[in-house]
């Protein structure tokens, strides 16, 4: 069945909803860059200019341009930093920036900053090391960087360690315990994990943090629906399409709920209606194509079946794993 699963990444300059494929959904956040200190900043114009400079490469996802930039941003820090700890000195790499998000101010060290920033525009690149490389620097640098930490999580979690992904959510509420996208995470970590229970508790606590979201209704719905509560889950994808109503995944989401019920008619629309508005979700290729199966609509069936395929190796296999099981449940039935 479809199971719209997305994670989300906290990004500090760019906003990124999210983006879609269903790893990376992200939550539109805006943080604002404030310089404070000493008046270094005035003094080296260059260093913010290059700052922002790699800032514009990154919106114009020209990533390795702005890691350029950002790798001379952190060789200048850190060459300035050890000339001035010579003099025992305060060093600008040791400065702070207010970075603002969700009414929130928090005070980082401009290091930090950077390779929180460079850490953004690896993951953008696809060098989940590097990104997670980078995101380590910065928590190990700013240890209140929550933020940081929900980066760092997603990177593990794309680059396969779920666990580590979990840890660092974990430490990102510890720091902030209204952080609404580190519950998400959490939540969608847990139920990637089978551990629905704690998958709900997550998901519903980001919802009473931030209740606009709709891909924490449609992950805790399908948390709901893995339990057996089909109409809470039911419930939370009707939710998620009232907030978004060019959902594809709370379309197809809302038509399984109605295969369940074998109510094929409605159960068809919303799987249509889910491709009209995504046409590469393959989980409604593979759903459309059971509920055709199911019907005895054969031919058509394996026209969805063969669409999945292109979109999602393997989904044609686990197609047919269920529908053997459908078979020998209803040859059972009816003895």
């Amino acid at each position: 069945m479809c199971k719209a699963v997305y994670f989300e990444m906290s990004r500090r300059f760019a906003l990124r909803a999210t983006n879609s494929n269903n790893l990376k959904s992200i939550l539109p956040i805006l943080l604002i860059f404030t310089l404070i200190g000493s008046g270094w900043a005035q003094k080296n114009l260059s260093f913010d200019e290059t700052y922002h400079q790699a800032l514009k490469k990154y919106h114009n996802n020209n990533y390795d341009g702005a890691i350029a930039d950002f790798d001379k941003l952190i060789a200048t820090y850190l060459q300035t930093r050890s000339s001035q700890h010579r003099f025992n000195g305060a060093s600008p790499a040791d400065e702070t920036i207010a970075i603002s998000y969700d009414n929130v101010v928090v005070l980082v060290p401009r290091t930090a900053a950077i390779y929180s920033a460079r850490g953004l525009a690896c993951f953008a690149k696809g060098s989940m090391q590097d990104a997670i490389r980078d995101f380590e620097s910065a928590t190990a640098i700013a240890p209140n960087f929550d933020e940081a930490f929900v980066n760092l999580g997603v990177a593990r979690q794309a680059a396969g360690d779920l666990q580590g992904a979990i840890e660092a959510y974990k430490k990102a509420i510890l720091i902030r315990p209204v952080n609404a996208v580190a519950f998400y995470n959490l939540g969608t970590a847990y139920y990637l994990q089978k551990e629905y229970d704690l998958a709900l508790e997550n998901l519903t606590k980001s919802i009473e943090l931030y209740p606009q979201k709709e891909t924490a209704f449609l992950n805790r719905g399908n948390a709901w629906l893995e339990k057996g509560y089909n109409d809470k889950a039911f419930d939370d994808y009707q939710t998620a399409l009232k907030l978004n109503n060019k959902s594809a995944g709370a379309n197809c989401n809302l038509g399984v709920i109605y295969f369940i019920r074998r109510d094929y008619t409605t159960a068809a629309s919303y799987f249509n209606r889910a491709i009209n508005l995504d046409a590469k979700l393959h989980s409604a290729y593979l759903n459309r194509g059971m509920l055709r199966y199911a019907q005895g609509n054969q031919a058509e069936a394996d026209k969805d079946f063969d669409k999945c395929e292109t979109l999602d190796s393997g989904c044609k296999q686990q197609a047919m794993g269920k529908m053997k099981k459908w078979s020998e449940y209803n040859l059972a039935s009816k003895k």
